[in-house]
């Protein structure tokens, strides 16, 4: 019987508890933050000053997975704000995915269904063949219409904190952002992440 030296041996421990830990490693697929309802805040216009506001928060993604669906609960009021109506049924509404810097990988839109008051709507990521990198990201809800509607807030979300933007310029607000998300780890897509216009030019420069 040949005889291997020591290291060869803990050498291939090594390994083995290595590829252990691999194979113990489990990506999750969701993030549940609906449990709560604490309040809600506003988005769209609804001010004097016709300012665009958008609504989100920020997330973690664990590993690399393609990214399939996010789910906010709604409000929509009845009432006029500073001449700005309130969202309603047939009306249209974004979500954007956008990386830690802030710039947008995706965005789906979805046009309101009912005409009631509170409601849970999905926007589907499905189509978009690719999957994004594990890391923080944020997801920004929107209307490009001149109108006014409210999202809800849920319980405190370790891992993420609730955004606004007005005009553009980003404010962490506190509470979070009542919401439901679904990825893929498994996908077969590899990572990589679409570029915006500006991006794309950036890299010609």
């Amino acid at each position: 019987m040949r005889n291997y030296p020591m290291s060869v041996f803990l050498s291939l421990l090594l390994l083995m508890t290595s590829l252990h830990g691999e194979v113990l490693a489990q990506c999750s697929t969701n993030l549940r933050n609906d449990d709560t309802n604490i309040g809600i805040r506003s988005f769209g216009r609804q001010f004097a000053e016709n300012v665009e506001v958008e609504i989100g928060n920020s997330f973690l993604l664990d590993c690399p997975a393609q990214f399939l669906s996010i789910e906010a609960t709604f409000v929509f009021s009845e009432g006029t704000i500073n001449e700005h109506p309130p969202l309603a049924l047939g009306d249209t509404l974004y979500c954007a995915i956008r990386d830690q810097n802030r710039d947008s990988i995706m965005t789906e839109q979805i046009v309101i269904p009912l005409a009631d008051l509170d409601q849970k709507l999905t926007f589907d990521f499905s189509a978009h063949e690719f999957k994004l990198d594990a890391g923080q990201y944020y997801f920004m809800i929107g209307t490009h219409q001149d109108r006014y509607g409210y999202v809800e807030l849920g319980s405190e979300y370790t891992d993420g904190a609730s955004q606004v933007t007005i005009d553009g310029v980003w404010y962490e607000q506190s509470l979070d952002t009542m919401f439901n998300m679904y990825w893929d780890p498994d996908s077969p897509f590899v990572p990589t992440k679409e570029m915006n216009w500006g991006t794309m030019k950036a890299c010609y420069r």
